[in-house]
């Protein structure tokens, strides 16, 4: 099996930080609204379809994502769960305190992917 590299992207005022470690610590933060939400997420699915560990935990924490980086999020959580190799698979989906549409938005997901999800409600100023 050939090693993975960790997917390392900064955020923008459009796009989120991304940390996918190898190790199975994924890691999403900020806003997404990419003016080309492909170009965006393809390398970030490349990456997850090519992704296997036994132990993931993918912490999600965006503020805000449009329609279309919705439709990439999901295709990400569902190629990660969907995979026999990774076998131990946790979903902690942050909303910031008192935003139901993200709230909503997780449990929308939650209802589609094969995986388990834990909802951590936060207070605004606080951070990964």
């Amino acid at each position: 099996m050939i090693a993975m590299n960790d997917l390392m992207i900064d955020p923008t005022t459009s796009t989120p930080k991304v940390e996918f470690k190898s190790n199975g610590e994924l890691n999403m933060e900020g806003r997404s609204l990419p003016e080309d939400t492909a170009r965006f997420y393809d390398p970030i699915i490349k990456w997850a379809k090519g992704f296997h560990a036994k132990q993931i935990v993918f912490n999600i924490k965006l503020e805000y994502l449009n329609t279309s980086s919705s439709k990439q999020l999901l295709t990400i959580l569902k190629t990660i769960s969907d995979n026999p190799s990774n076998t131990d698979v946790t979903i902690n989906w942050y909303y910031e305190e008192g935003d139901l549409d993200s709230l909503e938005t997780g449990e929308h997901f939650a209802s589609i992917v094969k995986a388990p999800f834990k909802f951590i409600e936060f207070a605004e100023t606080e951070s990964f």
